[in-house]
C-alpha cells in the first residue's frame, strides 16, 4: 500500500530540516507514524491516545 501524499509530504519536510528531526523522538518500543488503517497504539509505552 502506498503511502498518502500528507504522509509524504511530511516525511520530505522532516528529511529537509533536519533541526526539527532531531527534536522528534518516540519512547523505547514506541511509534511516532504509522501510516495503516487505524491509529490506535497496540501495546508497548502508553501513550496520551491510550
Amino acid at each position: 500500500m502506498p503511502l498518502q501524499q500528507p504522509t509524504k509530504e511530511l516525511l520530505r519536510f522532516l528529511q529537509k530540516n533536519p533541526h526539527i528531526r532531531a527534536r522528534i523522538a518516540a519512547p523505547a518500543n514506541g511509534t511516532l507514524l504509522y501510516a495503516g488503517s487505524f491509529f490506535k497504539p497496540t501495546g508497548g509505552a502508553k501513550t496520551h491516545f491510550s
